[in-house]
């Protein structure tokens, strides 16, 4: 057998009968039209709450673009620590935003969610490849439930927030760098992981990733273990330095002190689970920020279908002889590892504030690349029947009611939630008889807000960049 035979995968999906002609075409256009529902729903959803004003961690960026309008900024205030991360990515988008619209913080809302459509579009790609000789009913319903998935409003505060820069590049970048990697696209995949990492912490997770997801690859199609070593070694030793570099330049002089801080061994545990069965819980206090959370149903049912899912993944993903591994196997594991090791992350992180607040729903995001990679893995299982159709049917019923609940919960109090970050954006134009109570919040103390609102009209940034009432 030649080198280019043995590199030819085996496994790779076969058309079926009718693919390519009118009869094929139409479940991939339901498909299509299916996924762009809930786009459409988010979009309206950001565009009907979105304000430009700051809040919660959007705070800490005022002294960072003070500094760089009075010529004093650095390149270290640029890389530095935000918490336990390095978000050089979004302050430069920040500084970008200052520098061209005196901070408008739409454009970063925006932005993110710009991220996230990269991020549907790519997952979309990767459906079509592995849905070619599945049927029509599976083709249409998993299309539907990962686009309720990837822009579900369950995840309401990344959606709205300017926050949500950072997490929805992340995982735009993550993902982005296993699909190069698996396309033998090293120097953009480099590029790729190198700004995932300087995301969010979460993103120095692609450089082990890689190496597996290289291995994997390697072993798939080479004609014995010893070629495909031989064949990674190349790759992976520039994938190696160059991630040495990236991982030495993040972690000089990282002060641990700034990272949250952990809790115990089993909440951690508990959280890890809960934060994955959250992503698909139809408990509408689980999926939406105004619903009460049942004791009985929110925590326990999160935790139980965080094992069903894991239990989804062993089955999609279990081992098999390398001539039976499908062609992308190696990109759905890494894409599977990076969402695990991000929950197990978080849930470690701010295990200190216990079970319950991994049930929140800027943490269904992490959960994204895993839930997808179960559904693109198991699109052709090997029998009609078995416990791997049902757990992916099972995952599609969860994944689309969940969503549609939240969907239909969120909907209702739109209004609610815009009319109180309107009645924020008032209270900071108006700071100066803006009361103590009216000011309180659950992060920085109202003298601290009252400063920062006068920087921002000292400056003319956000909301004091345009008259009263006027729009954005």
């Amino acid at each position: 057998m030649t080198v280019e035979a043995s590199r030819r995968p085996t496994s790779s999906p076969e058309l079926s009968p009718g693919t390519g002609t009118a009869a094929g075409l139409a479940p991939r256009i339901l498909a299509g039209l299916a996924a762009l529902v809930p786009l459409a729903i988010a979009a309206s959803y950001v565009a009907r709450i979105a304000t430009d004003v700051p809040f919660y961690d959007e705070w800490r960026f005022i002294p960072f673009i003070e500094k760089w309008r009075a010529g004093a900024l650095t390149w270290a205030d640029v890389v530095a620590q935000h918490d336990g991360h390095r978000i050089v990515t979004t302050r430069l988008a920040i500084l970008a935003s200052a520098r061209l619209t005196h901070w408008n913080i739409l454009y970063e809302v925006w932005g993110g969610f710009a991220f996230l459509v990269g991020t549907g579009a790519i997952l979309a790609w990767l459906h079509g490849r592995a849905t070619r000789s599945s049927g029509a009913g599976w083709s249409v319903a998993s299309a539907f439930a990962l686009a309720t998935i990837v822009f579900g409003l369950r995840q309401w505060e990344n959606l709205y927030a300017p926050w949500g820069l950072c997490i929805f590049s992340l995982g735009f970048f993550a993902l982005l760098t296993f699909v190069l990697v698996q396309r033998r696209r090293w120097g953009a995949a480099m590029a790729t992981a190198t700004l995932a990492s300087l995301s969010f912490t979460n993103g120095i997770l692609v450089w082990p990733i890689v190496l597996l997801q290289l291995l994997v690859e390697e072993y798939r199609v080479a004609p014995s273990g010893a070629e495909a070593a031989r064949r990674a070694a190349r790759p992976a030793a520039a994938w190696v330095a160059v991630g040495a570099a990236v991982l030495a330049a993040y972690f000089s002089r990282y002060d641990r002190g700034l990272a949250h801080p952990s809790g115990s061994a089993g909440v951690i545990g508990l959280r890890f689970l809960a934060a994955i069965g959250t992503s698909i819980s139809p408990d509408r206090g689980v999926v939406s920020g105004g619903a009460p959370l049942s004791p009985l149903t929110g925590a326990p049912l999160s935790i139980a279908l965080g094992v069903f899912t894991l239990a989804a993944l062993a089955l999609a993903l279990r081992p098999r002889p390398r001539r039976e591994l499908p062609a992308d196997y190696g990109l759905h594991l890494a894409m599977a590892l990076f969402s695990l090791g991000s929950v197990a992350m978080l849930a470690l992180g701010r295990s200190y504030l216990g079970l319950l607040q991994a049930l929140s729903s800027r943490y269904t995001t992490s959960v994204t690349l895993l839930l997808a990679a179960v559904l693109l893995a198991s699109a052709r299982p090997a029998r009609p029947g078995g416990w791997l159709a049902a757990a992916r049917w099972g995952l599609v019923a969860l994944a689309i009611c969940g969503n549609v609940i939240a969907t239909r919960k969120e909907l209702q109090i739109v209004r609610h939630q815009a009319a109180g970050l309107r009645e924020w954006a008032r209270r900071v134009r108006n700071y100066r008889s803006t009361t103590d109570g009216e000011f309180a919040n659950p992060h920085y103390p109202p003298e601290q807000v009252r400063r920062w609102s006068a920087a921002l009209e000292r400056e003319g940034l956000s909301l004091f960049h345009r008259p009263p009432g006027a729009r954005p």
